[in-house]
């Protein structure tokens, strides 16, 4: 995924989730604005939240059609890194990676298989680890910090704390919400304009219209 959507995903996660109050960039609505499609064409998300790997993933029609043709996950594991959380001496750190269908759900240097159905102009089998936007997004250093300030996409601050005895990683808002997806509804000038977001249970938390 190309550095310039990654960082407009963001900022549109970031006015669905840092602020359940109307601000200057968003809207905030009562209900989900769309389908989540989750049990029909994007099934196959449904285990990546199940994953103790997943943190959080970002998904919609627009992203797989219109976008960049791929979904985008927060995931932690072991190792080292800029942010994380810890518990009880067990350590997860924040990664991320994308999916193109169900034969690529989990990180993989060359076995990541498209499928050319849902997501049209993606390379038939490859990667789906990240690239040089690694270093934008994650960010280098191994400072153990368990608030990710992505303000530079607009993000805000989000809380990272292990549950399940430190084998999951979870990030919650200031408002509460433990994030477990966001639904982009719509996009606009190829970047999201509005979106769905839902805790790790499935209930949803905000919706929001970006730059209106």
């Amino acid at each position: 995924m190309a550095l310039r959507t990654i960082s407009a995903v963001l900022l549109a996660v970031a006015s669905a989730i840092r602020n359940p109050e109307l601000d200057t960039l968003s809207e905030a609505r009562e209900g989900p604005h769309c389908d989540d499609e989750l049990s029909n064409r994007y099934s196959f998300m449904n285990e990546v939240g199940k994953m103790d790997s997943t943190v959080f993933y970002i998904y919609g029609k627009p992203m797989a059609e219109q976008m960049k043709n791929q979904f985008f996950v927060f995931s932690s594991e072991p190792g080292k890194g800029k942010y994380g959380a810890k518990l009880d001496g067990k350590k997860r750190y924040l990664n991320y990676y994308v999916v193109k269908g169900q034969n690529c759900i989990t990180p993989t240097k060359k076995d990541c298989v498209a499928d050319p159905a849902l997501f049209p102009k993606q390379s038939a089998k490859g990667s789906n680890l990240p690239g040089a936007g690694w270093y934008a997004i994650i960010g280098m250093g191994s400072g153990m910090y368990d608030t990710y300030d992505a303000s530079a996409y607009g993000l805000g601050s989000i809380s990272f704390s292990l549950t399940k005895e430190g084998e999951k990683m979870v990030a919650t808002t200031s408002s509460g919400c433990v994030v477990g997806r966001v639904n982009v509804c719509e996009e606009k000038n190829g970047s999201p304009s509005i979106m769905d977001v839902y805790d790790q249970d499935g209930v949803f938390c905000s919706s929001q219209t970006v730059g209106k």
